[in-house]
């Protein structure tokens, strides 16, 4: 018998690994259970199978659910791989074509505020083809994680991977509570006596300050939170004045908030559509790019 086809010595179990990929997809091993139809136990039990034929931790346990760590995250996306193609195994010989499915990873606000309501409109202006959406807050490795594309917000500058502008121009708006400041004939340092709120750190609150020729000066009542939602969230509840990207904006904002559009300065940072450096896109991927710019762009 020819050895071609000798099973390999350390297969894991099946469903321990199908068991592994829900909850990475699910976010928790309740969801995890209930998608495959068996007990919180029975998914516990298949994803310690799962981490002792790994050798390592594939999440991190939390109190809303579960997270890969990141050495999950790359072996989950690698077994992954390998279902999807011994799914594919049989192609050749189906009448039925798949379509082609492209990777674009993002981080939950673009997805959020932008993306997912347009998400139909990509795939079909791409060709009918299906996009796998990753939502990420870290900045994912296209190479070695099998993702085609990625949308991030930054400078433009990242290793290993080719960015590209993704609109032609984005600006920094406040958003400002009416309980804290109503509309009216004010000027731009009316802000600066309210609270604001920073998402991470007050750059961007800094470079508004400068583009207005005011000087930037931190407050007592200032906050920072992690996450461009939460940020919003805070203004939506009062706790102080935003900074909002155009176009990341929400198409109808509550009453409570007004949108000061006259104090909209350019923005220093922006949102980039990223390819891998080193090796050329697919075809499918790079209809996707195409259309991503022409939809950003219209």
């Amino acid at each position: 018998m020819s050895s071609a086809y000798s099973l390999p010595q350390h297969l894991p179990p099946l469903d321990c690994l199908l068991a592994a990929l829900a909850v990475a997809r699910t976010g928790s091993f309740s969801a995890a259970a209930l998608e495959l139809g068996v007990t919180h136990a029975a998914i516990s039990r298949r994803v310690a199978g799962a981490e002792t034929w790994a050798g390592l931790p594939l999440f991190i346990r939390h109190a809303r659910g579960a997270k890969p760590t990141p050495d999950g995250e790359r072996l989950l996306t690698r077994i992954w791989q390998g279902l999807d193609l011994l799914d594919h195994a049989a192609d050749r010989g189906r009448k039925v074509r798949r379509p082609v499915t492209v990777r674009l990873a993002t981080t939950p606000s673009m997805a959020r505020f932008w993306l997912l309501e347009r998400l139909a409109a990509l795939e079909q202006a791409a060709g009918g083809l299906r996009i796998e959406l990753l939502t990420e807050s870290r900045l994912v490795d296209l190479a070695g994680e099998g993702v085609d594309l990625a949308l991030r917000y930054g400078a433009g500058r990242w290793p290993g991977v080719r960015s590209q502008a993704l609109f032609a121009h984005e600006e920094l708006v406040p958003l400002v509570p009416r309980t804290l400041l109503a509309p009216g004939r004010h000027a731009p340092k009316a802000l600066l006596t309210l609270p604001r709120l920073f998402n991470a750190d007050a750059s961007g609150w800094r470079h508004w300050c400068e583009a207005q020729g005011l000087a930037f000066r931190a407050q007592p009542a200032d906050r920072t939170l992690q996450g461009y939602e939460l940020v919003q969230q805070a203004a939506r509840c009062g706790l102080g004045v935003a900074l909002v990207q155009a176009p990341l904006l929400e198409a109808e904002l509550p009453p409570e908030l007004w949108l000061a559009r006259q104090w909209a300065v350019k923005a220093r940072l922006g949102w980039h559509l990223l390819r891998p450096a080193e090796r050329p896109l697919g075809e499918g991927a790079e209809r996707v790019a195409q259309a991503l710019l022409q939809l950003a762009r219209p």
